[in-house]
């Protein structure tokens, strides 16, 4: 007669110890893929400051007082151009107020309808604009502001050294200032390229 078969042999119960470190692995993993989920955002790239909630520019609201505006001008098509202070809050850098001659320690004053906390300026230094028909660049062919001053109600300054670029230069400042009216100082002004007018592109004022 033949023995009856061995019966199945059990397997190894498995250590508590792995499975509690294997849970905790998996816990680890899940939380790391959350955390990098949520830092996940497409509007705020490496090197980007986030904008303060509500910040918008406020320039466009203030009336701007000027020392002076060069005579309207001829373009390359033979089109009137203005320099007329509106053109420095307009929101096209392309257009410009410009006054003949070195506006050095000249002020340019922009007045709003009411307080608002002012947290960044920005300037146009020059005349931005490349002609449609000549082509010429005329921000080179006129002079252009090299260092400003932002003046403030309560008294805070906020100088700048400005680069050679047709580019918008803007600058958050050390703290936001609350004001009615800001001065914008030009501090130094370069030689004139062959044509004897300062010009400035566009002012800005961020704030709320």
């Amino acid at each position: 007669m033949s023995e009856p078969p061995a019966p199945p042999r059990e397997r190894d119960p498995v250590s508590r110890t792995v499975l509690v470190i294997v849970a905790i692995a998996a816990l680890i993993a899940v939380t790391m893929i959350a955390i990098a989920l949520i830092n996940q955002d497409p509007s705020n790239e490496a090197g980007d400051e986030p904008a303060a909630a509500g910040s918008a520019e406020v320039a466009a609201e203030a009336e701007v007082e000027v020392p002076g505006t060069a005579p309207d001008g001829v373009d390359g098509a033979g089109n009137e151009v203005s320099y007329a202070a509106a053109n420095l809050v307009d929101g096209d850098p392309s257009t410009a107020w410009r006054v003949e001659g070195d506006a050095e320690g000249e002020e340019i004053v922009l007045t709003l309808p009411s307080a608002r906390t002012i947290t960044e300026v920005g300037i146009v230094n020059g005349y931005a604009k490349v002609d449609d028909e000549s082509g010429d660049r005329r921000y080179g062919q006129n002079r252009r502001v090299l260092e400003v001053t932002w003046i403030f109600d309560d008294g805070t300054e906020a100088s700048y050294r400005l680069e050679e670029t047709a580019e918008p230069q803007t600058f958050t400042l050390d703290a936001p200032v609350e004001t009615t009216t800001v001065r914008v100082r030009l501090d130094e002004v370069s030689d004139p390229g062959g044509r004897d007018f300062t010009a400035i592109g566009e002012l800005s004022l961020v704030g709320q």
